[in-house]
C-alpha cells in the first residue's frame, strides 16, 4: 500500500465499545443478570441459552470484536495530522 505521507505516528486510543477492558459480556448473559437478580443454577442457565438454540453455555466475556481484546485501537496517522490535533496542547 503506498503511502501519502513520508511522515506516521502511532495513534492509539482506548476502544469505546469495551471502554479499554478488552471485554464484552455475552448478550444473553447479560440479559440473565438483567432478569434476574438472584443466582441461577447451572441447570437454570442451561435451559435460558437452550431458549435461544444455543446448546452449550458460552463465556460469559467475551474478547471485544473492535479492539481485539487489547482494550485500544491503533492506527498509523500522518505525523502532520497528530500535530494539528495536538498542537492546542502543545502551547
Amino acid at each position: 500500500m503506498p503511502y501519502r505521507y513520508k511522515y506516521y505516528v502511532v495513534k492509539r486510543e482506548m476502544c469505546k465499545k469495551c471502554n479499554g477492558s478488552g471485554y464484552l459480556m455475552h448478550p444473553i448473559w447479560e440479559k440473565i443478570h438483567e432478569e434476574n437478580p438472584t443466582s441461577l443454577t447451572e441447570n437454570e442457565i442451561k435451559e435460558y441459552f437452550k431458549k435461544y438454540g444455543i446448546l452449550e453455555v458460552p463465556p460469559e466475556w467475551l474478547e471485544c470484536d473492535i479492539c481485539k481484546g487489547s482494550g485500544f485501537i491503533t492506527e498509523y496517522v500522518p505525523l502532520i495530522d497528530a500535530i494539528k490535533e495536538t498542537q492546542s496542547q502543545l502551547t
